[in-house]
């Protein structure tokens, strides 16, 4: 009984470190017709992650009211724009007092960072580099004991959607701001 309460009352959260604060207004405010296409192609390691971001690219150049055509096709050549989309992730904890955490089921408290890293590359149709943008953020994840009031106003993946999610749309947002999209 006093194993599987230990277990029900463990609990996580994660806390961004603010780099990237959240994008309130989108799509960005006084945006015209859009007529100009983009190809957007992601690059990043496999796994869930890398589909989270696919994602979530694609949503966000849709979303963005920047363009009439969104699609994520690396073979095709017949837009006006291709966005490389390239994210690197990086994570650090230690391993070991991880494994006494959940030896001791949240009782000894742990902490891991991951940081993401995004850089949106804008291309034009004929292959010509227009310019990058770059862009990261870390979160912090604890896990223990006494952190079950406060996990569920910080869930961890809700907050690594929205770390993924502003990336992204701040990162266009610098593009557009720099020029290098319509």
């Amino acid at each position: 009984m006093v194993l599987v309460f230990a277990m029900l009352v463990s609990s996580c959260a994660a806390f961004r470190k603010g780099d990237v604060g959240p994008i309130a207004a989108w799509p960005p405010p006084g945006q015209g017709p859009a007529s100009a296409s983009v190809n957007v192609v992601v690059e990043g390691p496999p796994g869930p992650i890398y589909r989270e971001v696919h994602e979530e690219a694609v949503r966000a150049f849709e979303e963005s009211a920047l363009f009439a055509e969104v699609k994520s096709n690396p073979e095709r050549t017949d837009f006006d724009y291709i966005a490389r989309v390239r994210f690197t992730y990086e994570g650090r904890g230690n391993p070991k007092l991880a494994y006494l955490s959940g030896v001791t089921l949240g009782l000894i408290p742990v902490r891991a960072s991951d940081t993401v890293n995004v850089e949106l590359s804008i291309h034009s149709s004929a292959g010509g580099h227009l310019g990058t943008v770059r862009k990261s953020e870390t979160t912090t994840l604890w896990i223990h004991l006494v952190l079950l009031p406060v996990a569920p106003f910080a869930p961890v993946e809700s907050t690594l959607d929205s770390m993924y999610s502003d990336l992204l749309r701040s990162a266009l947002l610098d593009a557009k701001s720099q020029g290098l999209l319509p």
